[in-house]
């Protein structure tokens, strides 16, 4: 199962992420010529899907959950968090998240779910710190 969560927070589950953004071209503000695309097209078109902002979230509770983002912001993390908090995701549970800089977060839930992830994005040295520890 996956997800596409949206700049303002909105959800779409759907089973394939590169097949939605084809049924959906405009919601993801691409051209219409992206219906014809094939597989040769997915990687690129997914990486630009994600540069634009939206947040690509893929997996399930017995597998883990896996977020892919432009970068870790303020607004990122909200969006994160409050689709944690409706899918009543288990705290212990660990998430990734990839931002496309290629640095990866690996945290319980609970850390998205507080304001330590959030200060942390605010201050990304504080977490550098931190992780030398």
């Amino acid at each position: 199962m996956g997800y596409w969560i949206s700049r303002a927070g909105r959800v779409f589950a759907n089973s394939d992420h590169y097949e939605f953004v084809k049924a959906h071209p405009k919601l993801f503000g691409m051209p219409k010529v992206v219906s014809g695309f094939g597989l040769a097209e997915r990687t690129p078109i997914l990486e630009e899907v994600v540069s634009k902002g939206w947040i690509r979230a893929r997996g399930d509770r017995r597998n883990g959950l896996t977020f892919e983002v432009a970068a870790i912001t303020p607004d990122t993390l909200f969006n994160i968090r409050d689709f944690l908090i409706k899918q009543k995701w288990d705290p212990s549970q660990k998430l990734m998240i990839e931002e496309q800089s290629g640095a990866t977060w690996y945290e319980p839930a609970e850390f998205f779910m507080s304001d330590a992830a959030l200060a942390v994005a605010r201050n990304p040295k504080r977490r550098r710190a931190s992780a030398r520890r």
